[in-house]
């Protein structure tokens, strides 16, 4: 039963805090006062953990004792719940256990625990308000209306820097930008002050505009200020811009339309003691510019500044241009050399772009101003498309280069429609996200491709495939609605354990690929084996696709209902890899790695013998234990890496899945972007269920296309293509093209996006990724797991690989920010220079095409095998050879065959 339905909206008392009250019996040990603190320490993780509670009280009157309470999940089994190391501590110290009584009331409890009890069972519990000085704004849903003050109420009691809860009330409509709002809570005042950045301003809410949130982006803009300039800020509200460039030594000229603004604005320049750096105004934008400017403001052609000004032959525009200047202003007739134009109100600030046209021509031969403009993107828009709107409300293609700059960046829509109620994640939690899988990811290559050469292929194949099995399944558990750690924060720990085996899975995969093939297919062998991602990526998608389906009617009653849809999915992923673990604990070890590196012949026969007849030998134990065995060691390494040939075939193999991660993980981060842009995926409100339903639809749409039409016979030609035109020559020239397409794209960009041409754009997306896989995305996949030799193969290989992803941080991260910057034209731009890195790196690899894997590893001698174990080897594999060529059978021969 909700408080608020019993007592009604606005009845003096809300709820009864009494009823909160309850008491605790909990056990406590009587300490020394003077050991205090090692008491706590020892006994950590079992005290009374609870908010605004503390763990050590007085003992009575006794100064010389206290007691340290236990937790009540020790219930009544006392020191017999601690671990044996704490308990036998405790005895010998003799510490007495003895009974207490804790009260537990209103003021100990969190407005989360307050409003969890208060609230009906099911309600969603508000758990995030703006701060504005000394008051709360929050935005309540409508299931939370008829509790609202029951609501403003306990975030009022449980914040003591509030005094005022505010509620928006409907949507902005009005000119000036400022919402209507109720009280919930507290006093009705609400004049306030806030500080950023060293400046203080005043205002009132229910009058002015204000976003505390936008304080990231003020200080943005502020920094790209010099001293000296001059800064005009069209819609200056209150001041967040105006003052703080004021106060860095800028000459700023700040407007705002809204008189109320206008006169928080003139308090706040004394305030901060800036009068003698801004002038404020208050007047229409579009007329505020063309004042600035030297322009009439009836739009008439203006003046030549250039020309002299002969007095009393300004007439009825001069007039105009000047009405309305506050005494004492020091804006010339002929306008001001401005530097930058602020203009900060995106509803509709692109439309006051007009008032520049022709405004500027006076300053022909001087430097141009920049223009900040904020606008909203209208849902799919990309960054051309917002690029044409100003150039449609400038009237005339923009010239001088210009960027946009977006706060957010679009991740995971269905967990954002779910848990942010809105179309995008926002940007620290989107980071994370992406950053747990890609950082377990780089951790699991280099160390499970260490103990790989160390232990042995086998087992820690098996523990690879555990991890992801435990980490896909975590994370589709993930926790939503607990205290402590949100929904985000144990997905993330989930996806960077799924990372870790996803990871190891890299070069282990390769490695038993590799020595499990011979010459004339190995490189088949490993393209189909890494094809296979391409086809699980495949297969994801279409049960995100089918799953959307079967939803769809719960969908659109409710969005949260995705919430099914995306656990279910990756919940599904874990059936595949389960049935996996019995294929890999039937297979045996590797036959050269029990030769070469645990020097076991008579073992790697009978698990080959096992192997070619469907079985699994009972005599392998996993990891030999063999004192002849020669394992990798740290020194041995060092050794290895410092010959020119393998440092040099390292550099390459590591270099090369570098550089071919940067563009392909970049686009594939802004592939929805893309989509989006060429109108394929429809914009999407949270409010409306159809446009979210049709928003995941086309998503899994749009990626099904790119991976049937692209991906995949970019993989199928690799596997067919392989052997015959060699890797080396693979890579370099899809190297080549990749880079053939990036300078098309970026030097097309705003005409392949206009919307004649928004499918040749996503033609040559998909042509793109074609080629990334057939080619570096493929064989950097594939050189790593040849060049090497066994001892150290997997190691080399997890080392390329962690390159890779360090590649993928680079492209999901590094030009992330490039495009937020400069946009995604410069962004493709600057993914030439990788691809052209590329080709020149590929030549430092040995071809190891139609090679033996221990020539082109370097031979015996690179490979260190120059002793019995790999004279036995090498007669193997010619022995092997001469089976071939009579009758390619090996089933009558039970040795080796490499």
């Amino acid at each position: 039963m909700a408080a608020g339905e019993q007592h009604g909206v606005g009845s003096a008392s809300l709820f009864d805090r009494e009823a909160f009250r309850e008491v605790l019996h909990v056990q406590a040990l009587r300490i020394p006062t003077r050991d205090c603190q090692r008491f706590m320490r020892l006994m950590t993780g079992y005290t009374l953990d609870r908010p605004k509670l503390r763990c050590v009280v007085s003992d009575g009157d006794s100064a010389d004792t206290r007691l340290l309470l236990l937790s009540e999940q020790l219930g009544t089994e006392g020191l017999g719940a601690l671990d044996e190391a704490r308990r036998a501590l405790v005895e010998e110290a003799g510490l007495q256990v003895v009974h207490h009584d804790v009260t537990v009331a209103y003021p100990h409890l969190t407005a989360d625990q307050v409003l969890r009890r208060l609230l009906p069972r099911g309600t969603e519990v508000p758990c995030a308000f703006e701060t504005v000085g000394h008051i709360a704004h929050v935005n309540l849903r409508d299931e939370l209306l008829p509790h609202k003050r029951l609501v403003g109420q306990v975030l009022l009691d449980k914040n003591p820097a509030i005094r005022t809860v505010v509620n928006k009330v409907g949507t902005i409509e009005n000119e000036y930008r400022v919402f209507a709002m109720e009280v919930l809570a507290g006093s009705p005042c609400l004049e306030t002050e806030v500080s950023q950045h060293g400046a203080r301003f005043r205002l009132n809410f229910a009058e002015v505009y204000w976003n505390s949130r936008l304080e990231s982006e003020h200080k943005r803009l502020v920094d790209e200020f010099r001293p000296g300039q001059v800064v005009v800020d069209v819609m200056a509200g209150i001041g967040p811009f105006a003052i703080p460039a004021a106060k860095k030594g800028c000459m700023v000229y700040a407007n705002d339309l809204n008189p109320r603004s206008h006169h928080w604005l003139v308090r706040n320049i004394a305030l901060n003691r800036v009068a003698s750096r801004v002038q404020p105004f208050c007047m229409d934008g579009r007329q505020f510019v063309r004042l600035v400017c030297g322009a009439p403001l009836d739009g008439s052609p203006p003046a030549d500044v250039q020309q002299p000004c002969v007095a009393g032959q300004q007439g009825a525009a001069g007039s105009r241009t000047r009405q309305g200047l506050p005494e004492g202003s020091s804006i010339p007739p002929g306008g001001l050399r401005a530097d930058h134009f602020v203009m900060n109100l995106p509803a509709s600030g692109v439309e006051f772009l007009d008032a520049f046209r022709g405004a500027l021509r006076g300053r022909r031969g001087a430097p141009l101003p920049m223009v900040h403009c904020y606008t909203f993107a209208r849902g799919c828009e990309s960054d051309a498309d917002v690029l044409l709107r100003l150039e449609a409300a400038l009237g005339g293609p923009l010239e001088a280069p210009a960027r946009v700059t977006t706060v957010c960046s679009v991740l995971g829509p269905m967990m954002a429609f779910v848990y942010y109620r809105e179309a995008e994640i926002p940007e620290p939690d989107a980071l994370w996200v992406t950053g747990s899988a890609l950082a377990g990811a780089v951790l699991g290559q280099l160390l499970f491709g260490y103990l790989a050469d160390w232990y042995g292929r086998k087992p820690v194949y098996l523990h690879t495939l555990l991890l992801l099995i435990v980490g896909t399944f975590g994370a589709a558990q993930s926790g939503s609605h607990v205290i402590g750690m949100n929904f985000v924060s144990w997905f993330c720990v989930w996806r960077f354990v799924q990372g870790l085996g996803l990871g190891g899975d890299y070069p282990i995969v390769a490695s038993i690929t590799a020595e499990y093939s011979t010459r004339r297919v190995r490189g088949r062998m490993l393209a189909t084996v890494f094809s296979a991602q391409g086809l699980g990526t495949l297969a994801a998608t279409l049960v995100c696709w089918a799953l959307t389906a079967i939803f769809k009617e719960a969908i659109l009653q409710d969005v949260r209902s995705l919430d099914y849809v995306w656990r279910i999915a990756l919940g599904i992923g874990c059936i595949p890899a389960t049935f996996t673990l019995w294929l890999r604990l039937k297979l045996p070890e590797s036959p050269r790695y029990s030769i070469q590196v645990n020097r076991n012949l008579p073992l790697a026969a009978a698990n080959m013998q096992a192997l070619m007849g469907g079985g699994y030998t009972k005599d392998d134990p996993g990891y030999d234990h063999s004192p002849a065995a020669d394992r990798i060691s740290l020194a041995a390494f060092r050794r290895f890496a410092r010959r020119p040939r393998n440092f040099v075939a390292l550099a390459g193999t590591a270099a090369c899945w570098l550089l071919v991660d940067i563009p392909y993980y970049t686009l594939s981060s802004y592939l929805p972007k893309v989509l989006s842009a060429m109108r394929f995926i429809p914009p999407a409100s949270v409010a409306n269920p159809e446009e979210v339903y049709a928003n995941v639809w086309y998503t899994c749409l749009g990626s099904f296309v790119v991976i049937g039409c692209g991906l995949l016979p970019g993989y199928f030609v690799t596997i067919a293509t392989v052997e015959r035109l060699g890797r080396r020559t693979i890579q370099a020239g899809s190297f080549a093209v990749i880079t053939l397409l990036l300078v098309v794209l970026a030097a097309a960009y705003a005409p392949l996006l206009s919307t004649p041409h928004a499918s040749a754009f996503i033609v040559l997306i998909v042509v793109l990724f074609f080629f990334c896989n057939w080619g570096p995305n493929a064989t950097t996949f594939i050189l790593p797991a040849e060049v090497f030799p066994t001892k150290f193969r997997a190691t080399c290989h997890g080392i390329s690989a962690a390159a890779g992803k360090i590649g993928a941080v680079i492209g999901a991260f590094g030009y992330g920010s490039l495009n937020i910057k400069l946009g995604l034209q410069a962004m493709l731009a600057i993914l030439i220079v990788p691809s052209v890195l590329g080709i020149l790196f590929t030549p430092l690899i040995p071809e190891p095409c139609g090679l033996s894997l221990e020539d082109a590893a370097g031979g015996a001698e690179n490979s260190g095998l120059e002793d019995d174990a790999y004279a036995a080897a090498e007669a193997a594999r010619h022995a092997g050879r001469r089976r071939d060529a009579s009758n390619g059978s090996v089933e009558r021969h039970p040795q080796v065959r490499l």
